[in-house]
């Protein structure tokens, strides 16, 4: 953009301001003062302090206001000016110039659910974590951040420099994964990368990695969980800079009283919010389906992975809900993945098939066809596959989940 063309913008902006608003066109006025810039001349190192003024001018926007879905601003509205001046630098080449005003507004929708919840004390955490650790890669993506955060306790946690750095980025992670999963609603992680991606003076390099963290604690919650607990007795700690930090003190009102407390909330997890996520705006079954499908490649990746340990987590689970009308959710969630866990561990078995039982591909297809049953689809069983249904592990498996209501199950999800 050009800065006569940018001049012109500021004045035609202050001349429309409301007087609540003069003091933010002052500032505009005041960055153009300077007669450094020639005619010709982009003015993008300008950006930074007008999206600044931006910020200041949404952010004093009321929180009801902003949550409207669009803006449009009458003729006599405060807003309208500040929406014409961002129009303009965008038509002169500032494409992103509404990014203080969509994280605003982003932002007010977020803090509606729960004002204590700071989405900027988070987001900082954030930031701070991902820049002590270092940026995403694109080939690393999906393992980032505890891969490379092993990779570089295991290289240089001997360092007493480099170790005090490591304890800070584990201990801010695990905070972030507290929040994420004992205060985050639905929606709110839903928002959380979109805030990522407009938060001012923001690089690539920052969005990329804050979203990486947010999707695999959303996605991978086991193997999360697991990198806390390896890590958890020698890493996660209270140190002074973390314990003086403004964005935990923000954010204090949520988080347990100390790290102690912290370290007991990672385990067991609140599973009953994580697993029933989406339950309350989406189709029940479709929702089932596809939480335990996430839970099941999430389970995949753990370093105990056996059909038992498959049953174990599930019994975990169980023991955490408490509340009837989640029970039923639950246990039929937790159905589908320990059918999906048996029928991968079946298939995979070395050992040849018994002479007497039934095969290896029978078995796999009694399982899968109770999976397709369970979720609404009608797999005809054959004969060898109905047997197949009621013996060995598989069979103990169902009894365990219909012995004492095997109709609720059903009905749950058709």
């Amino acid at each position: 953009m050009k800065i006569e063309k940018l001049k012109i913008a500021v004045q035609a902006l202050n001349a429309t301001l409301s007087h609540l608003d003069r003091e933010l066109g002052q500032k505009l006025r005041e960055l153009l003062k300077d007669d450094q810039f020639e005619e010709e001349q982009l003015v993008s190192s300008l950006k930074k302090e007008i999206y600044g003024v931006l910020n200041e001018f949404w952010s004093s926007i009321p929180a009801d206001t902003l949550r409207i879905n669009r803006l449009v601003g009458g003729k006599n509205s405060r807003i309208k000016p500040w929406l014409d001046f961002q129009a303009t630098l965008s038509e002169g080449g500032w494409e992103d110039a509404d990014h203080p005003q969509r994280f605003q507004q982003l932002a007010a929708r977020f803090s509606a659910k729960d004002p204590l919840l700071n989405v900027s004390a988070l987001l900082n955490l954030l930031k701070c974590a991902t820049r002590m650790l270092g940026y995403v890669e694109e080939k690393t993506k999906k393992q980032y951040p505890f891969d490379r955060l092993r990779a570089e306790i295991d290289a240089k946690g001997h360092l007493p420099h480099e170790r005090m750095k490591q304890e800070q980025i584990v201990t801010t992670l695990a905070v972030v994964f507290y929040l994420l999963h004992y205060h985050c609603t639905a929606e709110q992680l839903q928002l959380l990368p979109l805030l990522c991606d407009y938060r001012l003076s923001t690089t690539n390099e920052e969005r990329r990695s804050e979203k990486a963290v947010v999707r695999y604690m959303l996605e991978q919650v086991l193997c999360s969980q697991e990198f806390f607990l390896d890590y958890e007795k020698d890493y996660i700690t209270s140190s002074r800079d973390w314990v003086e930090s403004r964005d935990i003190s923000t954010l204090a009102p949520l988080l347990p009283k100390n790290i102690t407390a912290l370290k007991k909330h990672l385990d067991p997890l609140p599973w009953s919010k994580i697993l029933l996520k989406g339950m309350q705006t989406e189709n029940k079954t479709e929702v089932l389906t596809r939480n335990a499908q996430q839970l099941f490649n999430d389970f995949l990746l753990l370093k105990k992975r056996s059909y038992f340990d498959a049953i174990n987590l599930a019994s975990t689970i169980q023991q955490d809900v408490k509340l009837p009308e989640e029970r039923l959710s639950i246990n039929a969630l937790l159905y589908i993945f320990c059918l999906q866990a048996y029928e991968n561990e079946r298939k995979e078995d070395p050992r040849p098939d018994g002479f007497f039982g039934f095969s290896r591909g029978t078995k796999c297809s009694a399982a899968l066809k109770k999976i397709d049953f369970l979720t609404g689809t009608r797999s005809q069983l054959g004969w060898r596959e109905s047997l197949a249904l009621k013996q060995g592990r598989l069979g103990q498996l169902i009894d365990t989940f219909e012995k004492n209501d095997v109709q609720s199950v059903d009905v749950e999800l058709k």
